[in-house]
C-alpha cells in the first residue's frame, strides 16, 4: 500500500502555525514519547458546554467546579467573564485529571480545547475557517506519527459535531458588536451571562420558581424536557440572552404579556424582531 503523506505545509516565516492542505498526521497514546506532554504548564479556556460536561461527570454543582477546578477571568475588551483550567502547583503544572501513566481521567467530557488539540481555527483571507496545525512537530511527536486524517475525519473522531452546535450558539451572544462595541458589560450583565451560562443549577431554578414561564410562551413538552436536560437548560439560556440583551426574537412571548404592555403603552408593537421591549418605544401622547 502507498504511504500517504501529510500535506502539512509550513506557514509564513515568523507566524509560528502550519495550514492543513488535505491531511495531516497525528496519533496520541500511552506509546508516543511524549504522551501527556501537552496537559500541563497550558492555558484551558473553558466554555460553557466543557463546564456543563465536566462538573456533571464529576457530579458536583456548577459552583463547586468553577470554585475548585477553575480560575475566572475577565476579557479586558468587553468585561464578558471567562473561565480556564485551574493547573497544579507542582514544576509540571499538570492538569488536575491527568496523570503520566494514566492519562486523562475525564477523557470523554474533556474540554473543546482539547479535543481540538493539535489543531485550531481562523478565518482565511476569504473569511472562510482555515484550519492549521498549532503545535511543535518537535515537542508534540504524535505529528510524526504515518497515521493521516482530514480534519473531517479528525473532527468526527473527536465527538466535536454536538460541540460545534453548542459553540455557534455561544459565539452569537459573544461576538455580537452591539453589546461589546465600545463599552464594557455591567455588573448586572455580567450576573446574567454568569447565570444562563455557568450554573445551571441556579439558571434551572430561576426558570421555575420566577415569572419566567408566565412571561416566555414554552410547551409543556418543553417545560417538562427543562427539568432535567441540562444541555437544553443550556441552549436555553443562549437564547434569553439573545432576546435579552440583544433583542432578539428567540423566545416566544405570551400573548397576554404583549396586549398587557401595548395598553401600557398605548401603541401596537411588533410581534417578529423582539422589538416589543425596546426601552425607545415611547407611550402614545
Amino acid at each position: 500500500m502507498e504511504e500517504t503523506k501529510s500535506a502539512i505545509k509550513p506557514a509564513a516565516r515568523g507566524e509560528g502555525i502550519m495550514p492543513i492542505h488535505g491531511t495531516f498526521n497525528f496519533q496520541c497514546g500511552p506509546g508516543i514519547g511524549c504522551y501527556t506532554r501537552c496537559c500541563g504548564d497550558v492555558t484551558i479556556v473553558l466554555t460553557p458546554y466543557d463546564i456543563l460536561r465536566l462538573k456533571n461527570r464529576l457530579g458536583i454543582a456548577s459552583e463547586d467546579f468553577i470554585d475548585q477546578y477553575t480560575l475566572p477571568l475577565t476579557k479586558t475588551d468587553s468585561g464578558l467573564p471567562v473561565f480556564v483550567l485551574k493547573m497544579g502547583e507542582g514544576l509540571e503544572k499538570r492538569c488536575p485529571f491527568v496523570s503520566s501513566d494514566k492519562g486523562c481521567s475525564v477523557y470523554t467530557e474533556r474540554p473543546w480545547a482539547c479535543r481540538m488539540y493539535p489543531l485550531d481555527t481562523r478565518d482565511g483571507d476569504e473569511g472562510e475557517e482555515e484550519y492549521f496545525v498549532t503545535a511543535d512537530p518537535e515537542q508534540c511527536l504524535g505529528l510524526l506519527e504515518n497515521n493521516p486524517m482530514t480534519v473531517e475525519e479528525w473532527e468526527k473522531g473527536q465527538g466535536l459535531d454536538v460541540y460545534k452546535d453548542v459553540e455557534e450558539l455561544f459565539n452569537q451572544i459573544t461576538s455580537a458588536q452591539r453589546i461589546w462595541g465600545d463599552h464594557k458589560l455591567d455588573g448586572k450583565v455580567q450576573n446574567m451571562v454568569l447565570l444562563a451560562c455557568y450554573n445551571s443549577e441556579r439558571f434551572r431554578k430561576f426558570i421555575f420558581e420566577s415569572n419566567f414561564l408566565k412571561l416566555f410562551d414554552l410547551s409543556p413538552e418543553e417545560i417538562e424536557i427543562l427539568k432535567t436536560d441540562d444541555l437544553e437548560l443550556l441552549k436555553l439560556g443562549f437564547k434569553w440572552l439573545q432576546f435579552g440583551l440583544l433583542g432578539k426574537s428567540t423566545l416566544p412571548i405570551r400573548e397576554k404579556v404583549i396586549k398587557a404592555k401595548e395598553k401600557e403603552l398605548g401603541v401596537t408593537l411588533p410581534k417578529d424582531d423582539g422589538l416589543w421591549k425596546n426601552p425607545e418605544i415611547k407611550p402614545a401622547k
